[in-house]
C-alpha cells in the first residue's frame, strides 16, 4: 500500500460534524416551541385570565368550607355578581386539600381545582389526627426497612 491513502472522514470531522448538527437541531426546536407559546398566548383572552385569578383569589380568601359548599357571592371587577360553589377533598397530605370549584357570573363561567392548606377543613379533629398518626407509622416502617 504504498503512496495510496484512502479519503475518508477523520473521526475529530464527524464529532464536529454531529456537534454542529445538535447545536442545530436544538435551536430549531427551540425556535418552534418559541412560535407555539406565541400562538397559545394570542388563543388566550386576557380578560378571561384575569376573572380566573380574581376568582381564585377570592376562593383563596374563604376559611370556612361550609360557606363555600352553599356558595359564596361576591362582585367581580366590572361590579357584576359571582356566584362560586366548591367541594373539597382531603389528600394524604396532612392540611392539604383538593378543592374543586365552579364560578358563575353575568357573562362568565368557570371551573377548575386547586390545592389550598387549610388546617380546620377536616370533619373532625381526629380525622386529621388519625391522618398524622399513619404518615408517622408509614416513615417509620420505611425508616426500619433502610436499616
Amino acid at each position: 500500500m504504498s503512496g495510496a491513502r484512502r479519503k475518508a472522514f477523520t473521526l475529530l470531522e464527524c464529532i464536529v460534524a454531529l456537534a454542529l448538527f445538535a447545536i442545530c437541531s436544538v435551536m430549531l426546536t427551540q425556535a418552534c416551541f418559541n412560535c407555539v407559546q406565541a400562538i397559545g398566548r394570542m388563543k388566550k383572552n386576557p380578560e378571561e385570565e384575569a376573572m380566573r385569578e380574581f376568582v381564585q383569589s377570592k376562593i383563596v380568601e374563604v376559611d370556612d368550607i361550609d360557606s363555600l359548599k352553599s356558595g359564596v357571592d361576591f362582585v367581580d371587577m366590572n361590579g357584576a355578581r359571582v356566584d362560586v360553589r366548591a367541594e373539597e377533598e382531603p389528600t394524604g397530605i396532612a392540611d392539604l386539600f383538593l378543592l374543586k370549584f365552579s364560578a358563575r357570573g353575568q357573562d362568565f363561567e368557570y371551573a377548575g381545582e386547586m390545592l389550598l392548606i387549610r388546617r380546620n377543613w377536616y370533619e373532625s379533629v381526629s380525622d386529621r389526627s388519625e391522618l398524622i398518626d399513619d404518615r408517622k407509622d408509614e416513615l417509620e416502617a420505611l425508616r426500619k426497612a433502610f436499616k
